[in-house]
Order: structure tokens, then sequence, then C-alpha cells
């Protein structure tokens, strides 16, 4: 009877260990997606065209300069399409 009873504890804690495990794993999962989207809104915010001193224009005329790491971007932190310039000198 005594080693009935002992087999029940044993799987008790495997359980239980399985739970903590599947705990600790979604915990890392939810904290990779939130460090994720953090780092993507960070590269786009390091590009933007204005965060960079430039200017944003259709094309670069006289007087100016492309910046190619510079991402014209809008409000929603998409980009527009149009070209990063900087003035020269």
């Amino acid at each position: 009877m005594d080693e009935v009873i002992h087999m029940k504890k044993g799987q008790g804690l495997s359980m239980n260990t399985i739970v903590i495990a599947a705990i600790v794993l979604l915990v890392l999962v939810v904290l990779s997606v939130v460090f994720l989207r953090e780092m993507d809104i960070f590269s786009r915010g390091s590009k933007d065209c204005e965060a960079l001193g430039g200017t944003c224009l259709e094309s670069c005329g006289e007087g100016y300069v492309t910046l190619s790491r510079g991402v014209c971007l809008d409000a929603e932190g998409e980009d527009t399409g149009l070209v990063c310039c900087d003035e020269m000198g």
C-alpha cells in the first residue's frame, strides 16, 4: 500500500514540473514577441529621414545628395516612396 502512495506523489511532481515548464515557455514566447516588436520600432525610427537630418523629396535636385540609409515614413511608420535628401555643404 505504501508503494502505491509513493508512486502517486512522484507522478504529481512530474506533472507540476511539466506545468511550470509550460508556463516558463509561454512567458519566454511573450517576452520574445514584445522584444522583437520594440526592435522593429527602434530600427524604423533610426532610419527615419528626418531623424537623420534629411528632407523627403520626390527626387534629390541640384544642391542635394541622397541619404541611402534614410527612409521617408508616414505617420503610421510606412514607407512613402519619397527619397531622403540632404543639402550639400
